[in-house]
């Protein structure tokens, strides 16, 4: 499993990115920017599951 990280850390910063995560100011957080990380969380969450379950069957 630690082998996995730097390429899911790659994928994050680009899923985060895509979502425009990194241009809210965190001190002043809404609704849609809840909606982002909410919808981001939730891609990583898919992916990880799917990329360790692949992994695992090799």
């Amino acid at each position: 499993m630690p082998a996995l990280i730097p390429g899911f850390a790659a994928y994050a910063s680009l899923v985060y990115w895509y979502f425009g995560l990194y241009k809210s100011r965190w001190r002043f957080a809404s609704l849609p920017d809840l909606s982002g990380i909410v919808t981001a969380v939730t891609v990583l969450s898919l992916w990880l599951r799917c990329w360790t379950m692949d992994s695992l069957r090799q």
